[in-house]
């Protein structure tokens, strides 16, 4: 192949002789490229700017392909018939020889006018438009940051006013999300430091009170004693004795509900039958609750409504309700007011107590904090009309402590009522240990 590609060489045409495409001389001192001299007058092969573009066809132009291939005496085999003056290029050897050439046209830089023109204007344009993208994007960047962060603001803010006191500072809640719901929830957390703030200084003013009351009388008497206005007879010192046994009951009331308030409250939890529990403290109330003009009922001969509880403890809960019922909601001698007792058990395994009274009753508004320490529906805090407040709370702290709810609602009577909801233990039985016969008298009256 090499021998007659030799022998066709002498007579083939070589690069730049003879007419070429667009009629000008070749290298014999025929017309050029482009219609320029050939070798004795116009530019040489290689040397002049070759043209970029081949023949147009169809009214656009082809593209001319940079890499071609010579052979041994450099005639274009396959490619561009005229490269231009810048080529890289690299024989084709066979058994070392030179037999061919593939040649490869860079790409030319920009001298024209208008491409350089076009290039300044994409590069201004490519500026213009990062400097527009950084632009919006800060401004898209500070309107979310505005929108997200002012409701992360608002609740540090309040934070620290909380931190500082201020329990009644609320943020507002402007929407669903996280921080809306962690605007709600701190709203939340804030209102009840508040209730309990002022939960704790209402304490404070009513244990005050109720102190000061039996010592001033104690004080009183003890003055007038000591002036002889009075004399010291049995009188004098029973009425002594009464003031010191109210100041010992409220201590042991409010020792009773720091017990429950540390969950220390004590319990000696036995099985008991809730029926005779609860009859055996109508019995022992029946000769109160007829000096308070009350038509004391108690519950039928219901029996085997077994619960695992501290009888005295539920003997204290009984006997406070039937003192809160001859107190607020007692008769007269002409005007008896029913107090019925009812028990029974209900589906589910549950105990249901109710005490039912026909007093006047209490408003919707004064329920709902009937169960608050030192309440009482009577503001002026009268001591001939009202104990100190504390026995619904005892009660309440009780019946929780046993795993059991307490709830006031209307009573069919007309007046109050009081619903003590507990868990069955089942039999006595199957439940098993010792049963302990319910006390007559109440540990601590409300």
């Amino acid at each position: 192949g090499g021998g007659g590609g030799g022998g066709g060489a002498a007579n083939a045409p070589r690069v730049g002789d003879g007419p070429k495409p667009d009629g000008g001389p070749g290298r014999d001192g025929g017309p050029g490229r482009d219609g320029g001299p050939g070798r004795d007058g116009g530019p040489r092969h290689g040397r002049g700017p070759g043209p970029e573009r081949g023949p147009e066809r169809g009214g656009h132009p082809e593209p001319v392909s940079r890499t071609s291939l010579l052979d041994g005496q450099r005639r274009v085999v396959v490619g561009n018939l005229s490269p231009g003056p810048e080529v890289i290029e690299a024989p084709i050897r066979v058994d070392g020889q030179v037999v061919g050439w593939v040649i490869n046209q860079p790409f030319r830089e920009l001298t024209d006018v208008a491409d350089l023109t076009f290039q300044r204007q994409q590069s201004t344009a490519a500026w213009f438009i990062a400097a527009l993208a950084v632009l919006l994007a800060g401004v898209v960047a500070w309107l979310l940051g505005r929108t997200l962060l002012a409701p992360a603001r608002h609740l540090a803010r309040a934070t620290h006013r909380l931190a500082g006191g201020h329990y009644d500072t609320r943020v507002p809640v402007v929407s669903d999300d996280a921080l809306g719901r962690l605007s709600a929830d701190f709203n939340r957390l804030a209102a009840s430091l508040e209730r309990n703030e002022q939960q704790r200084r209402a304490f404070m003013a009513d244990v005050s009170h109720e102190l000061r009351t039996p010592l001033a009388i104690m004080r009183g008497e003890l003055e007038a004693i000591e002036d002889g206005l009075m004399p010291l007879d049995r009188r004098s010192v029973q009425s002594l004795q009464s003031e010191v046994g109210a100041l010992t009951k409220l201590v042991d009331d409010v020792h009773t509900l720091a017990l429950a308030d540390v969950g220390v409250l004590s319990l000696a939890r036995v099985p008991v039958d809730l029926a005779v529990l609860v009859r055996s403290a109508v019995d022992g109330f029946r000769e109160r609750a007829d000096q308070h003009g009350l038509d004391l009922q108690g519950p039928g001969p219901v029996t085997g409504l077994i619960v695992d509880a501290d009888p005295d403890r539920l003997q204290q809960v009984f006997t406070n309700l039937f003192e809160n019922a001859a107190r607020y909601g007692g008769g007269s001698a002409r005007r008896r007011v029913p107090l019925v007792v009812a028990c029974r058990r209900e589906p589910g395994g549950r105990i249901v107590v109710d005490v039912d009274d026909g007093g006047s009753g209490v408003g919707e508004a004064s329920r709902s904090r009937l169960f608050d320490r030192f309440y009482r529906e009577e503001a002026s805090r009268n001591r001939a009309t009202g104990g100190s407040g504390l026995g619904l709370a005892i009660c309440r702290s009780i019946v929780t402590a046993h795993g059991g709810t307490i709830a006031a609602d209307r009573s069919p009577q007309g007046g109050l009522r009081i619903r003590i909801t507990m868990a069955a233990a089942g039999t006595l039985a199957d439940a098993g240990g010792p049963r302990r016969d319910p006390p007559a008298e109440s540990a601590s009256m409300a």
